[in-house]
């Protein structure tokens, strides 16, 4: 369940991508219908509730705003490693690789 202040994260960040031009999307004329009708309010605290027409969706919308956001971050570089044993053994699942693999 999100809560109010992690939606507002969510659509600040989709309205950040889109006003720095880093959000590319196709034409889909249902995502931007859901885009132009999604509807805003403030709180007494300041917080933003988002709201949609009865009979309309916004499901896109906030498929679109998710994606966006779990893409924040940087992926990270992968380093694999292995730990391997110095003797051989026949009961064992590791590799017995020569020590000029090894990275240390």
């Amino acid at each position: 369940m999100m809560t109010v202040q992690e939606k507002q994260n969510i659509m600040t960040h989709l309205r950040q991508l889109m006003e720095q031009d880093r959000l590319h999307i196709p034409y889909d004329p249902d995502l931007i219908n859901e885009m132009n009708a999604e509807q805003f309010e403030y709180t007494k605290t300041g917080q933003t509730l988002f709201s949609h027409s009865s009979g309309t969706h916004d499901d896109r919308l906030w498929a679109l705003a998710l994606a966006g956001y779990a893409a924040r971050f940087e992926i990270p570089t992968y380093h694999p490693s292995a730990a391997v044993s110095g003797k051989p053994n026949s009961h064992s699942y590791m590799p017995n690789l020569p020590r000029k693999l090894w990275k240390m």
